[in-house]
């Protein structure tokens, strides 16, 4: 008998890919928003403050993103389960 869905392996596999991506895009963003110019080895007080409020905002973000898919996911199943139960009886 086959599992249904992918293995935990393939999970596990997948929420690494979306942290890498997720920490990709914000190094992106960040650095593009608050670093400027590279002129010395290290950040300045007024790079590192805009990188720190930068990086904040944007794993609020996501957190919200997150939160309203999960939403979303689960208004979907719902209707589905209903409408599954209602075609059914």
């Amino acid at each position: 008998q086959q599992p249904n869905g992918p293995s935990p392996v393939d999970l596990a596999a997948a929420e690494i890919r979306a942290q890498a991506e997720l920490f990709q895009k914000l190094t992106l963003v960040c650095k593009q928003k608050c670093v400027s110019k590279y002129l010395e080895s290290d950040l300045n007080v007024g790079e590192m403050s805009c990188v720190d409020r930068c990086s904040s905002k944007f794993m609020e973000a996501n957190l919200l993103i997150q939160k309203q898919a999960q939403e979303s996911a689960a208004q979907a199943q719902k209707l589905v389960d209903t409408q599954t139960q209602v075609l059914g009886s």
